[in-house]
Parts: C-alpha cells; sequence; structure tokens
C-alpha cells in the first residue's frame, strides 16, 4: 500500500502485490486455514488488478 498511495510508484506497488499473490496462491495450495487463504488470495488479487487498472489510466493521460 505504501508504494500505491504514498509514494504512487504503480509499477513497484504492482510487483510486490505479484509477489504476495504467489505467496497466497501457495497458502491455498498447502491447505493451510484455507478458508481464510482463500480470502487472502481474492483480496490481493482484487488489489492486483486495481493497481493494473492504475497503469492503464495513467498511460491514456
Amino acid at each position: 500500500m505504501y508504494y500505491e498511495h504514498r509514494e504512487r510508484q504503480l509499477t513497484t506497488a504492482l510487483t510486490y502485490a505479484e509477489k504476495a499473490l504467489e505467496l497466497s496462491i501457495r497458502r491455498v495450495r498447502f491447505g493451510r486455514a484455507a478458508g481464510a487463504a482463500r480470502e487472502e488470495k481474492a483480496a490481493v488479487q482484487h488489489r492486483v488488478e486495481r493497481i493494473k487498472e492504475k497503469i492503464r489510466r495513467e498511460s491514456q493521460r
């Protein structure tokens, strides 16, 4: 959130969000706290998509 909101470095924010998504996918695969892991994965996936959309909008300016 720091790079997305404070520093406005969207590509850096996207990199970190994608790494977080990879980790959350692994958590789902290993079945640890399956419900919570799936919710976390969905939230991170939403974040990745939101950042990608912000990048697209900025590139159209």
